[in-house]
């Protein structure tokens, strides 16, 4: 309130006292220029008018004058111009001095003139507008004056050279004469200025009374006589004398008049500066009254303010509701006193808030202890129908895995592919229902590891391949060449995506085809930019539905629900998954015309050159298709699993025309949907003891059993790891029919088939158990067989790892419960791996490794590996497997090649 009044105050005043302070200087920049006018008068007559008895040293005085009054005309970079133009021009005057005869002094004197007209016009445009009105006005008069001296004092020098040269040179006499008349006009006009523009009346009567001399008239005279060439001739001595004599007396009235007027210049200024001077401390006299003025008032309205204030803030700290009311304290109508009502009327607010607020939050805090309660019962309630389904689904998947390892046929295998792929289907519905929970919750994590997508997209189409048969639909598979190997990538997650959206097109086609397609975009980064579609000829989405679609539980509208079933949340979880992984989902689609539902992601490409030329190593493989297509398909398949094919055929009879003896396989493509009994005839007689059949059938043929003996069968288009196994299988039956004499092709180790894919735990298809037993289980050093104890209180359960144990060849015993196990290990703990279930009555698996592990401790035993064995997938329920002291962890279903590799690794 004081500062800033004052600060403004000491501003103004400072612009104030600037403009007195510019007045002042520029009135004393107004003197300087009078005399250096004078100075400068003066040296330019003692070049060329014998005025002075030693114009030499004057010449030195003069210039030191000049020379002091520039410096304070001119400043900055205007004073070094107009500094070189004064001693340029005091050269030229010492040049006239110094001068050896006349001709070169005139010749100089001429130089002088141009200079000083140049000097003078410089000073003049410098000195306008510094200062008052009537300081520029005297100003004017003075500059017009010398103006007028100038040309007085060159037309008395003209005047004389012209009587030199009027006999001798005619030339030079008709220009000075010239010269003359010119600076005879300029006078008169100035005269005329000065008298209209410039001067005052006082200074006209001066110029009045100089101009009623004689010397004006006689001068006059005199200039006609040189001015009339034909009397210039006839002017005598005593007349020239009284002509120069006239000039002399005119210039010295000219002068004269200069001299009054710049004396009362010169007056008037000393009076202007001591007027701003004076002013000057008045102002500041003023402005430190008024600021005294201002700090007084200021400070006694701060005190005044802050002890109203000071009984604000006590009362603000006053938490007792019923204290003295503020209005009462702080009286008055002014600004203060309303502000203290409005605290008063706001602390009260306040106080009410502050209760409303108490209450919210209890309010709140009660909601929120809800909402986790039925957070954790939606979350038991979830784990504890994964767990109920998984534990029956476990064996049924187990149960086709060891099926599947015992000698079937052709078809036999095929049913129980079907058995396996739809045990994954309802597998992967409970992970769905599962990943929409953590989703939810913000818990879903990413799991990436080195996969093979082909496989991946192979697979899914397996899956969903029994539905697309039952609507006889057409199934188009299209794998880009240049689509790496393996790649870093969470496959689980995005099969889920693929079968969503994959079991999408299919329930909502009638009719026509479903079409999958893996894009290679190019590179970008280090990594792999690939295009994953889903296209089909369905009902279609309307654009109105479009945005719509990947929210969650929602269907193009309820119909669409009535007619198709589902829950509405596949595509919110392919959603939210895609952008999980840093890619992009989207759908292209027109009503009742098809749908295009597509996602991007970007990889990194782990193998992309490096194939499996190495990996297989079969006798010849033939291949008998009529259709072009399918062969160029098939044998880019083969060329990308690294597969030699020995040749190629159209037809049955252009193979059997070539009459192949040599142990062979045949892989022959169905031309039709339905086979004739005719070539199921020739396709008998094919698989005989040199050669093995490999029937590649259409997907929508009906025929499941051929009555026939063949080697294998593989579905188009599902062909990669399916196409290797069928291969495998045809191999081993020409080994088991090959002679002993016989030498055929050895082919490479069944095992290593099964390193083309890789897959997660509840998402591998079923391979040949007994097969890959054979070749993976692992054997203590001295050769005897891994012991294991399994604790497992499920009956169904327990026999599926009991299959698959003894399929490996291990010796096992069961405990049906924790506590059972611990008395079992207390007696015998000569067991190199513990398979332990986690939810069991009496004693659950968690206790029973924490009593196990104490126990081992205690004996000072080393640690046996505890591999779980669970239903469970909740996260906390993993981690605290780990916590407790378990080595590893399998969720059921459980399959064996997990189940033997974890034992290995940890054996």
């Amino acid at each position: 309130m004081v500062i800033i009044p004052a600060i403004v105050i000491v501003i103004l005043a400072g612009r104030q006292i600037n403009d007195v302070n510019t007045q002042v200087e520029a009135l004393e920049k107004s003197k300087q220029t009078a005399q250096f006018l004078q100075s400068l008068t003066q040296l330019s007559e003692i070049s060329y008018l014998d005025t002075f008895e030693s114009p030499k040293e004057r010449h030195g005085e003069l210039v030191d004058d000049l020379k002091r009054s520039a410096n304070v005309i001119f400043s900055g970079d205007d004073l070094e111009p107009h500094l070189m133009l004064l001693e340029q021009y005091q050269e030229i005057v010492w040049s006239v001095l110094t001068a050896e005869n006349i001709e070169t002094r005139n010749d100089n004197i001429l130089w002088q003139i141009e200079a000083y007209q140049e000097l003078l016009l410089d000073i003049e445009k410098s000195a306008s507008n510094n200062s008052t009105s009537t300081i520029d006005s005297h100003l004017k008069a003075l500059f017009q004056l010398k103006w007028m001296v100038f040309w007085a004092v060159e037309e008395a020098w003209q005047s004389k050279r012209l009587i030199a040269y009027a006999s001798t040179d005619a030339d030079l006499a008709l220009q000075v004469r010239e010269d003359i008349q010119g600076l005879m006009q300029n006078q008169q006009l100035f005269v005329e200025r000065f008298v209209i523009m410039n001067a005052n009346e006082h200074q006209v009567n001066l110029l009045l009374k100089a101009f009623s001399d004689p010397a004006f008239e006689q001068t006059a005279l005199y200039r006609e006589q040189l001015l009339a060439q034909h009397l210039t001739g006839k002017l005598q001595p005593q007349d020239i004398a009284q002509g120069n004599a006239a000039f002399a007396a005119r210039l010295a009235l000219f002068k004269a008049v200069a001299n009054e007027i710049s004396q009362q210049f010169l007056l008037v200024v000393n009076k202007e500066v001591e007027s701003f001077l004076q002013s000057r401390v008045i102002l500041f006299s003023v402005i430190v009254v008024v600021i005294m003025l201002v700090l007084i008032a200021g400070i006694n309205v701060a005190r005044r303010v802050a002890n109203k204030l000071t009984l604000v803030l006590e009362y603000l700290q006053e938490d007792n509701i019923k204290a003295q009311s503020l209005v009462s304290k702080v009286e008055g109508d002014d600004e203060l006193s309303r502000f203290a009502k409005e605290v008063e009327r706001l602390m009260l607010e306040r106080r009410t808030q502050q209760e409303n607020l108490v209450q919210a939050k209890n309010t709140a805090e009660l909601a929120k202890e809800e909402a986790i309660t039925a957070s954790r019962a939606k979350s038991s309630f979830l784990a504890n129908m994964s767990h109920e389904i998984r534990t029956p689904l476990n064996g049924v998947i187990g149960m086709s895995e060891v099926l599947a390892g015992t000698q079937l046929t052709a078809a036999q295998k095929d049913y129980v592919d079907t058995i396996d792929t739809s045990s994954q289907l309802l597998l992967s519905l409970i992970n769905d229902v599962l990943d929409f929970s953590k989703i939810e919750s913000g818990k879903l994590s990413l799991s990436e590891h080195s996969t093979s997508l082909r496989e991946s997209v192979y697979d899914i189409a397996a899956i969903v391949s029994p539905k697309i048969k039952e609507k006889s639909l057409a199934l188009s598979l299209t794998i880009d060449e240049k689509v790496p190997n393996r790649v870093m990538a969470d496959d689980h997650r995005i099969r889920q995506v693929l079968m969503n959206l994959l079991s999408n097109a299919v329930k909502f086609t009638s009719n026509g085809s479903v079409k999958i397609k893996l894009a290679y975009l190019g590179e970008q980064q280090g990594k792999v930019q690939l295009l994953f579609e889903v296209t089909d000829t369905g009902v279609g989405i309307s654009d109105e539905q479009q945005h719509n679609i990947f929210l969650a539980f929602a269907q193009e509208d309820a119909s669409i629900t009535k007619q198709f079933s589902g829950t509405g949340l596949g595509l919110t979880i392919s959603r939210q998954l895609i952008e999980l992984m840093g890619g992009e989902i989207g759908v292209e689609s027109i009503k009742n015309k098809g749908s295009r539902f597509y996602f991007s992601l970007s990889l990194k490409d782990i193998e992309n050159s490096e194939r499996n030329k190495s990996k297989h190593q079969y006798s010849d493989i033939f291949l008998v298709c009529e259709r072009t297509e399918m062969q160029e398909s098939f044998i880019k398949e083969m060329h990308f699993l690294g597969v030699h094919l020995t040749g190629k055929f159209d037809s049955l009879a252009s193979y059997k025309a070539c009459n192949v003896q040599q142990q062979h396989i045949i892989i022959y493509v169905e031309n039709q949907v339905q086979l004739t009994p005719e070539t199921l005839s020739q396709l008998e007689q094919l698989n005989r003891s040199s050669s093995a059949l490999c029937l590649v059938k259409h997907l929508n043929n009906d025929n499941a059993d051929f009555d026939i003996e063949i080697s294998s069968i593989v579905t188009y288009p599902l062909l990669g790891n399916r196409l290797i196994r069928a291969l495998d299988s045809c191999q081993r039956t020409l080994i088991q029919n090959c002679k002993p004499n016989e030498v055929i092709g050895k082919p490479e180790e069944p095992s290593n088939n099964k390193l083309l894919s890789s897959h997660s735990n509840e998402q591998i298809i079923s391979q040949n158990v007994t097969r890959q037993a054979k070749q993976t289980i692992p054997e203590k050093n001295s050769g005897e067989a891994i012991k294991v104890l399994l604790v497992e209180d499920n009956k169904i359960n327990q026999k599926v790892a009991i299959l698959l144990l003894e399929k490996a060849g291990y010796q096992y015993q069961v405990a049906n419960d924790g506590q059972e196990a611990l008395d079992i290990y207390c007696d015998d703990h000569n067991f190199d791996v513990i398979l332990m279930d986690l939810m069991m009555p009496v004693k659950d698996g968690f206790a029973a490794t924490i009593e196990l592990r104490e126990f081992e401790k205690a004996q000072q035993l080393n640690q046996t590996p505890i591999i779980a064995l669970t239903a469970s997938v909740i996260d906390d329920d993993i981690q605290r497997c780990f916590d407790t002291g378990m080595n590893a962890y399998i969720p059921k279903p459980v399959k064996g090649d997990k189940l033997y590799s974890e034992i290995e690794s940890l054996t």
